[in-house]
């Protein structure tokens, strides 16, 4: 190779020296436009990605909440009305002989209960197992 070298240059190899540096150089410069755009184009795509994501979270999140909230709700609600029900049947006696306070604590406190239970701590306890 070296020889090969030596008659291209007609025995002035040194003087090739210089060139070659100064190529390489301007060729290192050429290639700055190429890595900007790449730089450029990554750029781009991860700020995409990433609002890619917090929409995917917040659909995600979204549909959770309306389905787990919708459900503990309705739950309690028919709940209530089953006991306002259950209730109605009863004989009149029955219901005078009884506090009107605990039928009010079991109608709104119980439930609230079953409805927190089913809306915060059950599908985040079962999720998170």
């Amino acid at each position: 190779m070296i020889e090969a070298l030596y008659h291209i240059s007609v025995g002035e190899t040194k003087k090739l020296v210089k060139p070659v540096i100064w190529m390489s150089i301007v060729n290192l410069v050429n290639m700055i436009p190429f890595i900007l755009i790449a730089v450029i184009v990554h750029l781009i795509f991860e700020y995409y990605s990433m609002v890619l994501c917090f929409a995917l979270m917040y659909a995600c999140q979204n549909k959770a909440m309306a389905v787990t909230f919708l459900d503990g709700y309705s739950a309690a609600a028919d709940g209530r009305i089953r006991l306002a029900e259950h209730i109605r049947k009863l004989p009149m006696g029955y219901l005078t002989s009884k506090d009107p306070g605990e039928l009010g604590h079991m109608m709104m406190v119980d439930f609230d209960q079953t409805e927190r239970a089913m809306t915060h701590i059950l599908p985040q306890l079962i999720s998170t197992l």
